[in-house]
C-alpha cells in the first residue's frame, strides 16, 4: 500500500509534493487509511518503509485492521528503494474487504515519520 493511495484523515498529515510519502504527521489524531482485499484471512507480517531520524525516534503508533491491533515505536530508519522496509510485527487479517488504519499513539519530539509504504505478506 503506497502513501499516494492512502485516505488521509486529519489536519496536518499530507502527501509531500512528489506524492511519494506521507509528511507532516505532527497531530496525534491524524490517520492514514487504506482499504484492501487480502488473498486470504490469517496472520500477516507487517513491513513499513519510512524515514525517521535519530532525534525523532521513539514515537509510538497503532496499526489497526478490523479488531486486530499492532503497536510499535518508530526507530531510526531511512526510506529504502528496493525493499519493503522494516518489519513491524504480525497482525490478523480477516476475509473480504478490510480497512487498515495507522495513527499515532504518542508523538515524541516532532513528526511521527515520513511513510512511503506499508506491505502485508502472509506469515509462515
Amino acid at each position: 500500500m503506497q502513501a499516494a493511495d492512502a485516505v488521509i484523515n486529519g489536519r496536518k498529515l499530507k502527501l509531500n509534493e512528489q506524492r511519494d510519502y506521507l509528511d507532516a504527521w505532527t497531530n496525534a489524531r491524524d490517520q492514514a487509511i487504506w482499504d484492501f482485499v487480502p488473498a486470504s484471512s490469517g496472520k500477516y507480517k507487517v513491513e513499513m518503509n519510512y524515514f525517521c531520524s535519530d532525534q525523532l525516534a521513539g514515537s509510538t503508533f497503532d496499526i489497526n485492521i478490523g479488531e486486530s491491533n499492532l503497536s510499535a515505536p518508530t526507530v531510526p530508519s531511512r526510506i529504502e528503494k528496493e525493499t519493503p522496509g522494516k518489519e513491524i510485527g504480525t497482525i490478523s487479517v480477516g476475509q473480504g474487504l478490510q480497512t487498515l488504519t495507522i495513527q499515532s499513539i504518542k508523538l515524541n519530539k516532532g513528526p511521527l515519520m515520513q511513510l512511503k509504504s506499508i506491505t502485508l505478506t502472509p506469515a509462515n
